[in-house]
Formats: structure tokens, C-alpha cells, sequence
């Protein structure tokens, strides 16, 4: 007799958990832009900004408003980035 573990995963749960990891990667690396480019100076501001991003994927109750954060958060370092580039000399 052959025992099998059967797994049963719906596909919407895939889903989510791929858009959830995508997510947090362009946050991570939109906020670890700002260090790489030299706009923060200070190793602890980088740890304090990513905060939220481990917070989405720690706290998947709250994970709506985390994730509209998280959006304006890759927005806001993207365009500060993005800033510093063009106008440094």
C-alpha cells in the first residue's frame, strides 16, 4: 500500500504570493537605491525605511494598507533617486 501526501494549493494563493514577493523586491531594492545612490548617508536610515517591507511580509492581516505603503514608498525613493541623479554634479 503507497501512502501519498497529497498538497492542495489554489491557484489565487499563487498568485497573491508571487505579487506579494514581486512587491517587496521593488520596495527592498527601491529603498536600497537611495543608500547606493548617496542619498542616505547613514546605514540606520536604510534599516528604519525597510521596516514596512518587513512588516508586509511578516503581517499578511494588515497586508492592504501595508501594501498601498509599500507603494508609495518605491514611488517616493524611486523619485528621490531618480532626482539626485539628474541633479548631481
Amino acid at each position: 500500500m503507497e501512502h501519498r501526501l497529497a498538497v492542495s494549493v489554489e491557484a489565487g494563493a499563487i498568485v497573491r504570493m508571487r505579487r506579494r514577493l514581486g512587491l517587496t523586491l521593488l520596495a527592498a531594492a527601491s529603498t536600497g537605491s537611495l543608500y547606493a545612490e548617496g542619498v542616505l548617508k547613514n546605514g540606520w536610515i536604510e534599516v528604519l525605511v525597510l521596516l514596512p517591507v518587513g512588516l508586509f511580509l511578516l503581517l499578511p492581516a494588515r497586508a492592504a494598507r501595508l501594501e498601498n505603503l509599500l507603494v508609495a514608498l518605491t514611488a517616493v525613493c524611486l523619485v528621490v533617486s531618480g532626482l539626485d541623479l539628474c541633479f548631481a554634479r
